[in-house]
């Protein structure tokens, strides 16, 4: 319930019932048992969608753990899903290897839309329509990202049709979709110059996103939604615009053309991670227990992948992608 309360954005509900399921676990000594990956995955979901990375990153863990003890597979996927959404919002290519098999349904929409999204945000939203085109959606996610992209190509008559749609799914009241239908009606208003109404739209989004700490959803439909917030009266606005305005702000978007074509393994990470101590080669072998010319032979797959020539390139690049915390 926790999971598909937080799935549709009631993070309020969901997250009592993820801390009830783990307190029951905790109390009969099943804190650590694969059943729990649930809540986790729940707590998970809540934090990315509070706009808490590092606390959903930590949770997410959590849940994979569970999950990769007894093989869950559709749950595997969940957490793939959330994988993905959570490296594109900290603009990070590192992804682990999808689960075997296809993914559940809404876990294709979660991915398909990430990808729209990712597509539109390049400045490619001809390319996020095709996308979408090759496997329709009838998820308020999905939907949204259709109606973005239209809206960025000028295209509001299909846009204002889209919009209409997600209005009539039978989860448009669900804060989530709700969410997104108000950000594609105020972003139609724009369009047609109705700034008051946009204002208006904007407010009633931000009032339901305060009153369930439902930040992401704000932060990922791009700028044409911050600046309209930013542009609104500061004094009168809830709570979660002044937030929604930081994080958006400090969450610079990599295209995606400029990510590694070939992304760095875990250790080759852990090696990255440790370029700006400036450690030697022969340091770093000592701290992994390996041979220096093991340490170079990382270092050269390094440079290949960030296409680089020397250690401070390569810091400075994987500086530029959100590679080093």
């Amino acid at each position: 319930m926790a999971l598909a309360e937080a799935w549709c954005g009631q993070s309020l509900r969901a997250l009592e019932r993820a801390d009830e399921a783990l307190a029951i676990a905790e109390n009969t000594g099943m804190y650590v048992h694969p059943a729990t990956a649930d809540a986790f995955l729940a707590r998970a979901l809540i934090a990315f969608d509070a706009g808490d990375a590092d606390q959903a990153e930590f949770e997410l863990q959590e849940a994979r753990e569970r999950v990769e003890a007894n093989e869950r597979l559709q749950l595997l996927w969940v957490a793939h899903g959330l994988s993905v959404r959570l490296r594109f919002a900290q603009s990070h290519p590192n992804v682990q290897t999808p689960p075997p098999g296809v993914p559940p349904p809404v876990v294709a929409d979660l991915l398909l839309a990430v990808r729209a999204r990712e597509l539109r945000l390049d400045g490619s939203p001809g390319a996020a329509i095709r996308a979408l085109s090759e496997r329709p959606s009838h998820s308020s996610s999905v939907l949204f990202e259709l109606g973005a992209a239209k809206l960025s190509l000028g295209q509001s008559t299909e846009a204002r049709e889209v919009q209409q749609s997600l209005a009539r799914l039978p989860d448009a009241d669900d804060p989530l979709p709700r969410i997104r239908i108000l950000l594609l009606a105020a972003w139609l208003a724009t369009a047609s110059g109705r700034t008051a109404q946009t204002d208006s739209l904007v407010f009633e989004a931000l009032s339901v996103a305060d009153h369930y700490n439902l930040i992401s959803v704000l932060t990922d439909s791009g700028q044409a939604i911050t600046t309209r917030i930013a542009a609104l009266d500061a004094p009168s606005l809830p709570t979660i615009a002044g937030t929604v305005l930081r994080r958006a702000a400090g969450r610079a978007h990599i295209p995606a053309h400029s990510w590694p074509t070939d992304p760095l393994t875990a250790r080759e990470l852990e090696v990255l991670a440790l370029l700006p101590t400036r450690l030697t080669n022969g340091e770093l072998a000592a701290r992994y227990f390996v041979s220096v010319n093991t340490i170079k032979t990382h270092m050269s797959h390094i440079y290949r992948k960030l296409d680089v020539t020397n250690r401070n390139e390569a810091i400075k690049r994987a500086a530029d992608l959100g590679l080093l915390e």
